[in-house]
C-alpha cells in the first residue's frame, strides 16, 4: 500500500515522532483498560475521524470488539479506500459512514453504543458538538474516549472534554501516553 504524502500516517508512523511507540501503545492501553472495566462481548464501537483507518484496526484487532463503525468525511484522495482495505481483513461487522461527524450522529438509536472514540475536527466547536450529540448514544456504563487531550498541541480538545465532564457530572477517568483519554459513563 503506497499512502502519499497528503495521506501520512497519525498512528504507526506519525510525521512529528518517526520512531516513538506512544501512538500505538497509548491506544492499545486505553482498549485494554475499557476491557479490564467491562470484559463483556459484542461490543459496539463508533470512531469519529477515522482518517486511514490506523485506530480502527488496532480496536477492531481486540476480539470483545464486534462492531465497527468508522465515521468520517474522507474527504482526502483515497483516503476512504485505504481506510476499507485495511479494514477488510477483520471478522467482524465493520461500517463507513462518510459524513459529518456532527450529523452522522442520527443514524445511531440512544443507548446503543459501548465505545465511542472521538478524533474528528479539533476545534474547540466541533468537539464540544461531537460530545453533545454523541453522548446519548453511548450506553450506560459505557465509555466515551477521544484523542489528543493535550495542552501541546490541542487545548480545545481539553477545554470541551473538561466543560462537558462537569457540566454531565462525570470525570476523566484516565489520560494516556499516546494523549487518549477515558471517561466511564455512570
Amino acid at each position: 500500500m503506497n499512502i502519499t504524502k497528503d495521506l501520512t500516517s497519525t498512528r504507526f508512523f506519525p510525521r512529528w515522532n518517526m520512531q516513538s511507540g506512544e501512538e500505538v501503545t497509548g491506544f492499545i492501553q486505553l482498549i485494554q483498560r475499557i476491557y479490564k472495566l467491562n470484559s463483556s462481548n459484542n461490543k459496539v464501537y463508533v470512531e469519529l475521524g477515522s482518517n486511514l483507518g490506523e485506530s480502527a484496526l488496532m480496536a477492531g484487532s481486540f476480539d470483545f470488539i464486534s462492531e465497527l463503525h468508522c465515521v468520517d468525511t474522507f474527504d482526502r484522495n483515497k483516503q476512504l479506500s485505504i481506510c476499507q482495505q485495511r479494514l477488510s481483513h477483520l471478522d467482524k461487522q465493520v461500517t463507513f459512514l462518510q459524513n459529518d461527524s456532527n450529523k452522522a450522529y442520527i443514524f445511531f438509536d440512544d443507548h446503543s453504543i459501548d465505545i465511542l472514540y472521538i478524533d474528528a475536527n479539533h476545534t474547540y466547536e466541533y468537539v464540544k458538538r461531537d460530545l453533545e450529540y454523541w453522548y446519548p448514544k453511548v450506553k450506560n456504563d459505557g465509555f466515551i474516549c477521544g484523542h489528543d487531550y493535550s495542552s501541546r498541541a490541542h487545548s480545545s480538545v481539553i477545554k470541551a472534554v473538561d466543560e462537558f465532564v462537569e457540566l454531565n457530572n462525570l470525570k476523566v477517568n484516565q489520560v494516556f501516553c499516546d494523549n487518549s483519554f477515558l471517561i466511564v459513563n455512570n
